[in-house]
């Protein structure tokens, strides 16, 4: 357990904390242009366009960041890298297709918060005119709302996105490259219940359904699977799919193994 918390902590110091703002920081900066046109309100919202604008602009840190975290799980991984060399890439048709439809998806999926936003600004302006609200209190409202995406839920949002492109393209790799894979929690007390027992099992084969062991009846190969329809499985989690096996050590012997320094690993473009 401890050379599994130590990989995740690495993970945490090498993808999460560096990519988390810079996920926040596009995101709002899509949200900011589309603040004026939502209060200005004298044409039709076109949700459409800002969902095609969002994908446009997330798309390419979906696709940095999935290079990333495979690259990373490949120097760490003796594993994945054997399998790499042994077997033709791509030989195993993963559950999820290609990576890039893969990244696609991820990138499809952060729009429809954009749908998110546009129907709490619809629910301020049905509010105003249930209750006779000045136009003064109705933009209050609306950078009230437009507070909390540039804020906490902006948080939550990077967070969630961030932890599920790394989750995924491990995934994407296990699926190819190994038969056995465990499920790698950050073991704090943040962790949900149902993930402590995720992380807690035994060695499982790739593409196991972590859900049966609790008794739930969804689908969720590993963290952040894209096909779980449970929301609350999803949002926030922080938790990785890794090979099995080896990272047994202290953290210590991990940390030299990786060779690592304690700092974040650079991060470039974008």
């Amino acid at each position: 357990m401890k050379g599994k918390a130590a990989f995740w902590k690495l993970t945490a110091t090498k993808l999460h904390d560096p990519w988390e703002p810079r996920f926040k920081s596009a995101y709002s900066a899509v949200m900011k242009e589309l603040q004026p046109e939502v209060i200005r309100g004298d044409t039709p919202f076109d949700l459409q366009k800002w969902q095609v604008k969002t994908v446009a602009a997330m798309h390419p840190l979906y696709s940095k960041l999935f290079n990333e975290a495979g690259r990373f799980l490949i120097s760490s991984s003796k594993g994945v890298r054997e399998g790499i060399v042994t077997k033709a890439f791509g030989q195993r048709l993963p559950a999820q297709g290609t990576a890039v439809e893969l990244v696609s998806f991820l990138s499809r999926r952060i729009s429809m918060t954009i749908e998110t936003t546009y129907n709490a600004i619809r629910a301020i302006f049905e509010e105003s005119l249930r209750d006779n609200l000045t136009a003064e209190q109705v933009l209050d409202l609306i950078y009230e709302e437009f507070a909390d995406v540039f804020g906490l839920r902006g948080d939550d949002i990077a967070r969630t996105e961030v932890a599920g492109v790394i989750a995924n393209a491990n995934a994407y790799l296990l699926q190819q490259t190994v038969d056995m894979s465990e499920w790698a929690t950050a073991q704090d007390d943040l962790v949900r219940p149902t993930h402590v027992v995720y992380g807690e099992a035994a060695p499982k084969p790739v593409g196991f359904n972590y859900a049966k062991l609790v008794g739930e009846g969804y689908l969720l190969r590993w963290p952040h699977d894209p096909e779980c329809e449970e929301a609350g499985e999803i949002i926030n989690c922080r938790c990785i799919p890794i090979p099995a096996g080896e990272f047994e050590g202290s953290e210590d012997e991990l940390n030299a193994l990786l060779g690592d320094t304690g700092e974040p690993a650079e991060v470039i473009g974008g």
